[in-house]
């Protein structure tokens, strides 16, 4: 029950299947059971990303040294904010989930995800651009989009480039304050949201 989608609960309460009574009751119980399942502010989400993520990592490791690579602490730099990465991605898609229909906000999510991994190009431009309404807006926009680039070390990991501790520190601190700032409106578009 608790991993039984709630759209199935309302579609069949919609097509007479359950009565608004029991969907209630039903969606209550599967609430209670989930809430039990993972106590409050445990970071669920956080969890799974972070144990896929070090699985994931875990296997890269393995692969590089089988075919007789070394895996030094840059590679693990890489995969700590890889993990970041996929923190912000998953706040934006919490944000949005609870402020548009569920393909709007995978839309607006990926596309914030391909903008921000490419947030130089709003600002590297040409000089007759220099002064222009353009120019400002874009700029606002290069300061609003979370740049993703900061997260991405995998080049310099894959080629045994050190990167500094003190960068990688900079990175997550930028990453969880973006994240927390996501959550928080979340949770508050998510509180003013009519279920």
């Amino acid at each position: 029950l608790a991993g039984h989608p709630v759209g199935d609960d309302l579609a069949l309460a919609a097509a007479g299947a359950l009565s608004i009574t029991d969907t209630a009751q039903l969606l209550r119980i599967r609430g209670d059971a989930m809430q039990k399942a993972v106590p409050v502010r445990l970071g669920g989400m956080a969890a799974l990303l972070g144990v896929v993520t070090g699985v994931m990592g875990i296997a890269g490791a393995a692969y590089v040294t089988m075919l007789g690579g070394t895996v030094d602490v840059t590679y693990i730099y890489a995969v700590v904010l890889t993990y970041w990465e996929l923190l912000m991605v998953t706040a934006f898609a919490t944000l949005f989930s609870s402020l548009t229909s569920p393909i709007l906000g995978a839309i607006i999510v990926f596309c914030i995800y391909v903008v921000g991994h490419a947030t130089t190009i709003l600002i590297d431009l040409p000089s007759h651009f220099d002064g222009t309404t353009s120019k400002k807006v874009l700029e606002i926009v290069y300061y609003i989009v979370p740049n993703f680039s900061n997260f991405n070390i995998r080049a310099e990991a894959a080629n045994n480039v050190a990167v500094s501790f003190d960068y990688v520190v900079w990175a997550t601190a930028y990453g969880t304050i973006y994240t927390a700032m996501l959550l928080v409106l979340a949770a508050l578009a998510f509180e003013n949201k009519d279920v």
